[in-house]
């Protein structure tokens, strides 16, 4: 290679002859996209520019053919016929198996570090500001939150609770708000978000107060808080 006298050779040429589309069947276009450059049809030779575009059997057969080769690498094809993709597929897991046992994978004990993600219990008393939120599970009902937002968790717990009855919210609406005064209303406003049809929560405020006004509204419903866990994910910040 370093003197130039060897180079690489297409087996199945990178121009195909009427002989090579013959050979290769209906399907030649689709067989020499997949396998034109790849490692089961190249080899070496000294004779590149002799072989051309012949068919195989000259290419195999010709003086200083492949039937000629010293290489061990040409040992296969020596031992083909024809050459189709049923060949590249045999060549192709050939090499592939010799490459394994020449350059072996390392082998290593090392085990990374599963980090676990947390769970926060409503009732539990932690800082939930830059805290990740992963999923979370509402009365034993797991929920998931494709874009894994505070917000998204927050809206998805209070419908929920009006999905389960209603009327605690619509009385919170009327005018008995308690600890809610101004969290939930009838028509939309800005930085409200909408629950269901005529309630929308005021979801413009950060994760401290998300939790909090979660907590009056259990409370409210007279829901214990231990029944919504919040899985968050261990070590990334939002």
């Amino acid at each position: 290679m370093q003197n130039n006298r060897f180079t690489i050779e297409h087996i199945m040429p990178q121009t195909l002859s009427s002989a090579w589309k013959k050979e290769l069947g209906d399907d030649y276009q689709a067989i020499y996209d997949r396998w034109d450059n790849r490692l089961a049809n190249l080899t070496l030779t000294a004779y590149n520019s002799s072989y051309s575009n012949k068919s195989f059997h000259e290419k195999k057969t010709a003086e200083n053919g492949f039937d000629h080769s010293g290489f061990r690498l040409n040992d296969f094809v020596k031992g083909c016929d024809q050459w189709t993709e049923k060949e590249l597929i045999k060549r192709s897991e050939l090499l592939k198996q010799t490459a394994l046992k020449l350059w072996q994978m390392p082998s290593s004990n090392f085990q990374p570090k599963v980090v676990e993600n947390e769970v926060y219990g409503l009732d539990d008393d932690n800082n939930y500001a830059n805290v990740k939120i992963a999923s979370y599970s509402l009365m034993n009902t797991p929920y998931k939150l494709p874009k894994r937002t505070w917000k998204e968790m927050y809206i998805g717990v209070v419908r929920a609770l009006y999905e389960l009855d209603p009327a605690p919210m619509r009385q919170l609406i009327a005018g008995d708000r308690t600890k809610l005064e101004k969290v939930l209303i009838d028509h939309p406003e800005n930085g409200f978000s909408q629950v269901a049809d005529g309630v929308y929560l005021y979801t413009s405020t950060d994760n401290w107060n998300k939790i909090h006004k979660l907590r009056d509204l259990f409370d409210f419903y007279g829901i214990d808080q231990s029944e919504l866990q919040i899985e968050v994910v261990s070590g990334k910040k939002e």
